[in-house]
């Protein structure tokens, strides 16, 4: 730095800038001069707990006092006509880069002795003055400031003297000698602004600080109140179970998969896996982890991205009660909740709600229920990887669910046992060894295990109760629902339906192959899918399909394969294959050469023939080449439903063959002509009153259309009887005299076009229980109107009951998660009940009285007539069954629908076959007696009687029919079809009436009105 040629005053106008209120604000004047002799004045800082002073510009000595005093913001003095000295907040003078950056210092500074101190602030200047080399410093020790405020000052020491808290300063001036600063602190505008920024910052920081009790006093009081945690167990969501009436699961009707386990059975070492995992301090912070925040802060910032939460496991609980969107007052309000939590229940409460209610993916929610679905095992059965990789799917269940990378689970799993091992919960063995185990999991659920068993019983149960008590409650209320379904009966009807619509509908005839598979390459992958599908085939089950793929073909026999295994089909089990045809609607056809049904790449259906109609010559289904049926999945479906009329409990229900491809249930929501089924529904009205009687004559000839009308109904075979009684047209089913009967019982009612309609009858049906739309027209004579099937049991079980009507009842009981009762539909004989609850049901039900609907006059009459019609009509198949039976079978027009409704003493059934879509006609010569009736008769013989092994329902005793005779009626013996007095060789029959109804044939002959 040039020297000055005289002096020159110089005033320093600030000593800092307005960087705090502590800020030193000091002026000075100082007096600089040129190189002669004479003094040189510089100025050194404060707030040090030391000063070092550089010689930048000679090798002359220079002495420096500092006198040091608490400045907490300086950090800079600026002088004028000089450079400036940079102070750190805390720092010496010289005491880091902020300062003088230590570039120009030596490396082992000299420090003045006390002495030599002292005898500078007794103004002894001489004494304390030391040389220091070129690039050395001076090192002073900390002096407190009283030590200069009293003491004289010489001449050669100058004291600049600040007003009060201002520090003093006091230097020291070599003679001879200038001082330069080497490292200049003043960095301009953007220095000043971001030290300006830096001071708001900070400031902000204080105030926000000193505000947080009242940001949270205002939070709390916005923030809800604690929930009840021991609560958890009654307000929880868990799955609603429906059973069978002996108690097994058909589903589970549940959003959340949930069981619900005390913390008493949850295994410690579990335990510790979710607090290795999630917060290693739960049982030592109150709800908030502040450490853990910043640690996780301090770990994500590292990372890059977010590898840890700093939520506690009370956050997340807190959280649970909380909206779900992510606002900076839901965080507040999840803050005072975890705190309230924590202040209101003890530590294992809070982990036992938090492990019960936590997602691990795959629709389940609690450990207990996540055990059960990744591993089919008990909480108590898991091994240590198997809790640790429960552990760790808390974070991410998706991400990290073994389902869907089992590589990836299997690493977050080893990430939890190293937690647990650096939070000491296992040791280091144990660590390997949990390490080297390998995962196994539990295979995929049937997703709808209702598809099994009872699939339209459990889905009616489900829409009933959604209907009674709305979806969300259902699903969450966690019941035990015992439906009224017999699960053997309910196979043993499953097995009679697919029976009887498989045989009508290879009758029907061959719709060709599923597909046709042309090149080697698809054959080839078709036959890997139903390896994969069906696994290693060492024996082939009996009535189960297969699909095949079909290598060669001669006229006598098919070869195929189903994977890997060879199988033959002969001609004999192939010849219903004829040609099916929408237009011709001949059925039972067949063919002689398999070349024409089969050709090399078709995709086939086989089954193992039935054992009865297997011959020795096919031997078994464990050759190496079996002999397989050719098959096919029916088009036509079927329906079997039986009813205890007796207690309303519906025992079995086949809504149709294939629950995967229709969910439609049959047989409550189809709405089907009934054909001749409806018959003994106005036939009943006829009998209810004195005007009808079982012996009345009716006329069985053709009929005679009104003008202009072009329906022209027949007797299903074409027959004209002439002269026939009520009772023989209902037994045999004739059309023509039970559309007369219609005309005098239903009350013809002339309508603008002056046709009939029949009012009363529309009125009868009604009181029966049909809700259906009913057309009171002549075609209603032949079951024209469609009823649900459901309804149409309901009405023949009322002529069963003896004219009183019990509605069906498809549930049973109805528990909640406690086993208190919400609903009870059990009757007192309920064999599955426990004897004081049948006493219980036997109070309940005393004074309940079921509805009567007819007169049981009526009602036994109506029966009578049914079980004639088994003994003598067209349902005469049904007496292969081992109980007295009555019913009544149907073909709707144009053979598109085939009933039979039938009825014990105990159970009320209906057989339906038909096609959904009206595509074809059933077949030209099918009836009911052919599809139907076979179908119910099956299932009847072997359901009833109590051989049926695993049904208690099947052991029911089942009396005669009719029950029991009425007062108020009379019987006489009467010609079976003309109804006059008994002949010698001709078939005769027992008939009741009322008393003025009917004149007795040996009384002067039979009574008959009929209509016009």
């Amino acid at each position: 730095m040039p020297a000055a040629t005289a002096r020159r005053p110089l005033s320093i106008s600030m000593l800092a800038r307005s960087i705090s209120p502590l800020s030193i604000l000091a002026k000075a004047s100082l007096t600089t001069g040129s190189r002669s002799p004479g003094p040189t004045s510089f100025l050194i800082g404060v707030n040090s707990t030391s000063a070092r002073v550089a010689n930048a510009r000679s090798r002359a000595a220079a002495t420096a006092l500092v006198c040091p005093f608490p400045m907490p913001s300086a950090k800079n003095v600026a002088f004028s006509g000089a450079r400036a000295v940079g102070f750190g907040p805390t720092a010496s003078l010289v005491s880091d880069a902020s300062v003088f950056a230590g570039d120009a210092l030596a490396p082992k500074p000299q420090r003045l002795s006390p002495s030599a101190i002292q005898s500078a602030s007794r103004g002894d200047c001489a004494a304390s003055r030391a040389r220091c080399p070129r690039g050395d410093s001076l090192e002073l020790p900390y002096m407190h400031r009283e030590s200069f405020s009293a003491r004289p000052m010489s001449s050669c020491c100058r004291a600049l003297r600040g007003r009060s808290p201002a520090p003093r300063i006091l230097a020291m001036v070599a003679a001879r000698t200038r001082v330069v600063v080497v490292n200049p602190a003043d960095g301009g505008f953007i220095y000043w602004l971001l030290k300006f920024y830096l001071f708001g910052a900070i400031t902000l920081g204080l105030l926000a600080l000193a505000s947080l009790p009242a940001i949270y006093i205002a939070v709390a009081a916005r923030a809800p109140e604690a929930p009840d945690l021991a609560r958890y167990a009654d307000q929880a969501g868990l799955p609603s179970r429906i059973s069978t009436a002996d108690g097994m699961v058909l589903t589970e009707l549940a959003k959340e998969q949930r069981q619900l386990v005390s913390i008493r059975h949850i295994p410690r070492l579990l335990i510790k896996a979710f607090l290795a995992a999630e917060d290693r301090a739960f049982y030592r912070h109150g709800g908030v982890d502040v450490r853990g925040i910043i640690r996780a802060a301090w770990a994500n910032l590292r990372a890059g991205a977010v590898r840890q939460g700093g939520s506690t496991i009370t956050q997340q609980v807190a959280k649970a009660h909380l909206s779900p969107e992510r606002t900076i007052q839901r965080k507040a309000f999840e803050l005072v909740l975890a705190r309230r939590i924590e202040a209101t229940h003890q530590k294992d409460q809070i982990l036992e709600y938090y492990l019960n209610h936590v997602f691990f993916g795959s629709n389940a929610y609690g450990v207990k229920a996540a055990a059960d679905e990744y591993f089919g095992k008990r909480l108590d059965q898991l091994t240590l990887g198997e809790m640790a990789l429960l552990g760790g799917l808390v974070r991410a269940p998706s991400r990290y669910s073994p389902r869907r990378s089992l590589q990836r689970a299997t690493r977050r799993r080893d990430q939890v046992l190293e937690a647990m091992h650096a939070a000491g919960f296992i040791d280091a063995s144990t660590l390997a060894k949990a390490k080297a185990e390998r995962l196994v999991l539990r295979g995929q659920r049937d997703p709808d295990p209702l598809r099994r068993y009872a699939p339209h019983v459990t889905e009616w149960a489900r829409r009933l109760l959604v209907r009674r008590y709305g979806r969300q409650r259902v699903y969450r209320a966690g019941w035990t629902v015992s439906t009224t379904v017999d699960l053997t009966l309910q196979k043993r009807a499953r097995h009679h339906a697919t029976a009887s619509v498989e045989a009508l509908d290879k009758r029907q005839g061959w719709r060709g192959p599923v597909g046709r598979l042309r090149t080697r390459k698809q054959r080839k992958r078709a036959l890997k899918r139903i390896e994969a599908l069906y696994g290693p085939l060492t024996t082939l089950r009996h009535d189960f399909p297969y699909l095949a793929v079909v290598d060669r073909v001669t006229p006598s026999r098919a070869k195929a394969r189903i994977g890997k295994r060879t199988i033959e089909i002969p001609l004999a089990l192939a010849t219903w294959a004829h040609r099916y045809s929408r237009t011709n609607a001949k059925n039972k056809l067949t063919v002689g050469s398999m070349t024409k049904v089969l050709t090399p790449g078709d995709l086939i259906w086989v089954v193992s023939p039935k054992t009865w109609m297997r011959r020795k010559s096919w031997g078994s289904t464990t050759d190496r080449e079996p002999i397989m049926a050719l098959d096919q999945r029916p088009r036509v479906e079927g329906v079997l439903y039986t009813y205890d009329h007796q207690s309303g409990y519906v025992l079995a229900m086949i809504g149709g063959l294939d629950y995967d491809r229709s969910t439609f249930n049959r047989a409550v929501q189809a709405c089907r002509q009934p054909g001749s089924t409806y018959k003994p529904i106005y036939y009943s009205l006829a009998l209810n009153d004195d005007k009808h009687s079982m012996g009345m004559i009716l006329q069985d000839r053709p009929y005679q259309p009104e003008p202009g009308e072009a329906w022209n109904p027949k007797n299903v075979h074409g027959t004209l009887d002439g002269k026939v009684t009520m009772h023989f047209s209902l037994v045999k089913s004739l059309n023509l005299p039970s559309i007369q009967l219609l005309h005098s019982a239903g009350g013809c009612v002339r309508d603008k076009r002056r046709r009939c309609r029949y009012p009363k009858a529309a009125a009868w049906a009604r009181r029966l229980g049909f809700t259906t739309r009913i057309h009171p027209d002549k075609a209603l004579a032949l079951g024209a109107s469609c009823v649900h099937t459901d309804e149409l049991t309901r009405a023949f079980a009322t002529f069963a009951r003896g004219g009183t009507q019990r509605d069906p009842i498809y549930i049973r009981q109805i528990r909640d998660r406690h086993g208190r009762l919400v609903e009870d539909h059990t009757i007192p004989q309920d064999p599955l009940l426990s004897e004081d609850d049948r006493l219980d049901r036997l109070w309940a039900t005393s004074k309940r009285k079921d509805k009567r609907v007819i007169d049981e006059r009526t009602a036994f009459l109506m029966t009578k007539l049914l079980r004639d019609s088994v003994l003598y009509g067209i349902s005469a198949r049904c007496q292969i069954v081992p109980v007295p039976t009555g019913g009544k079978g149907g073909t709707s027009s144009r053979t598109m629908d085939l009933w039979f409704v039938g009825f014990t003493s105990q159970w009320a059934t209906t057989a339906w076959v038909g096609d959904d879509s009206y595509r074809r006609m059933l077949g030209e010569k099918e009836a009911s007696y052919t599809a139907a009736i076979p179908m119910w008769a099956n299932f009847m013989r072997e359901v009833v009687g109590g051989t049926l092994r695993g049904s208690k329902a099947s052991g029911r005793p089942h009396g005669e029919l009719p029950m029991q005779r009425p007062k108020g009626l009379r019987s006489t013996v009467i010609d079976f079809q003309t109804g006059g007095a008994p002949r010698a060789g001709q078939r005769t029959v027992r008939i009741f009436y009322r008393p003025g109804s009917y004149t007795p044939p040996e009384a002067g002959g039979a009574k008959a009105k009929p209509g016009p």
